[in-house]
C-alpha cells in the first residue's frame, strides 16, 4: 500500500489502478475524440472511439507535436491554435468547426475546447472534444441549397436572385460602377405544354437553363423568375454589351435542336442600372422592355 504524500489524493494503488481503467473505459465507449494540449499547444494526450480507430489519424501523428507541426492542413491548425489564444484571453469554453480531407473525403469536425485543470486545480492546459459533424454539414448544406434554388431547373430562385441584385446595387453604389438586367420568356409555352404535355415542358425549361449558363459567366446570376420566365444580374456590364449577351441567348435557343418539340424561342428584355434607383424600379424597366419584345412579334431582344 502506498503512503500519502504532499498532493496525494488518499487512495491506494489498487484504487487508481481501478479508476484509471474505468476512464479509459468510458472515453473508449465516446463517439468523440478527445485532444489533450498542454499550455504550449503540443499535444499530450489523444483519446479516439475504439470501434473507430481510423476515424483521424493515428495517435503517433499528434502526441508530442504542436498543433502546427502534426502534418495537420494549415486551415484546420490554425483554427486549434486560435482557439488555444482565444481561450486564454476568455478563459471561457467555446465550440469551433473546421476541416480536414481523410480518406479522400473532406470531413467537418465540430470542437469544444476547455481547460485542463491538474490536483490543485490549477490551469495546466486544454482539452478539445472534437466530433465528426460530415453528415450534418451536407444536410445543412442541402437546405441551404433548396431554399436558394428553383427544384426543376436548378438555376437560383427568385428570393436568391433578389438578394444578388440588391447587394450589387448597393456595389454599384458604393464604387459608381454600372450593371444590367436580362428578363426573357419562353415564346407560346403554353402550346408546348399543350401540346407535347408538361413533362416535356419542364424539360425544355431544364434545357434552356443550361444553355443560358454555357452563354454567360460565372459572375453572372441566373434565376428562374417564374414559369417560364427567367431573369439575369450581369454585373460590371453596360446596356449595350448586355443586349450582345441576350441576343446570343436568344441565338442559342433559336438554333437548338429540342428534338420531338418543335422550335423553341424567347424574347427577351434588357436594362442598365440607372444610378440611384431602387430594385422595384428596375425590374418594372426590364419587365417593360420584355413586354416590347413580346409585342414586336417575340423571338427578338429590345432594350429599355
Amino acid at each position: 500500500m502506498a503512503t500519502n504524500g504532499p498532493g496525494d489524493t488518499g487512495k491506494s494503488d489498487d484504487d487508481l489502478l481501478l479508476e484509471n481503467q474505468r476512464l479509459i473505459s468510458i472515453l473508449g465507449s465516446i463517439d468523440d475524440l478527445i485532444f489533450v494540449l498542454d499550455e504550449r499547444g503540443h499535444y499530450i494526450g489523444y483519446y479516439q472511439p475504439a470501434d473507430k480507430p481510423g476515424l483521424y489519424a493515428p495517435p503517433e501523428q499528434f502526441l508530442g507535436k504542436h498543433v502546427m507541426d502534426c502534418g495537420m492542413p494549415e486551415s484546420a491548425a490554425t483554427a486549434h491554435l486560435d482557439a488555444i489564444n482565444k481561450f486564454k484571453r476568455t478563459a471561457r469554453p467555446f465550440e469551433y468547426d473546421y476541416q480536414i480531407p481523410i480518406a479522400g473525403e473532406v470531413r467537418w469536425f465540430s470542437a469544444k475546447i476547455s481547460a485542463l485543470k491538474d490536483l490543485q486545480g490549477k490551469h495546466s492546459g486544454f482539452i478539445v472534444v472534437t466530433r465528426d459533424i460530415t453528415e450534418r454539414k451536407k444536410w445543412e448544406q442541402k437546405l441551404e441549397e433548396l431554399s436558394i434554388t428553383d427544384p426543376l431547373t436548378k438555376a437560383f430562385n427568385r428570393l436568391r436572385f433578389m438578394a444578388a441584385l440588391e447587394a450589387e446595387i448597393r456595389r454599384s453604389k458604393r464604387y459608381v460602377s454600372s450593371f444590367s438586367l436580362v428578363m426573357f420568356d419562353i415564346d407560346y409555352f403554353k402550346s408546348i405544354n399543350d401540346n407535347f404535355g408538361h413533362d416535356a415542358g419542364d424539360q425544355i425549361l431544364v434545357t434552356i437553363t443550361g444553355l443560358v449558363l454555357r452563354e454567360i459567366r460565372d459572375t453572372d446570376v441566373l434565376a428562374r423568375w417564374g414559369g417560364e420566365e427567367f431573369i439575369l444580374l450581369l454585373p460590371h456590364t453596360d446596356g449595350v454589351t448586355a443586349a450582345e449577351a441576350a441576343e446570343r441567348i436568344r441565338r442559342s435557343l433559336e438554333k437548338f435542336d429540342f428534338q420531338h418539340v418543335a422550335k423553341v424561342t424567347a424574347s427577351l428584355g434588357v436594362t442598365e442600372y440607372r444610378p440611384g434607383e431602387g430594385s422595384d424600379i428596375l425590374l418594372k424597366r426590364v419587365d417593360k422592355a420584355l413586354y416590347g419584345a413580346k409585342e414586336q412579334g417575340r423571338n427578338r431582344v429590345v432594350c429599355d
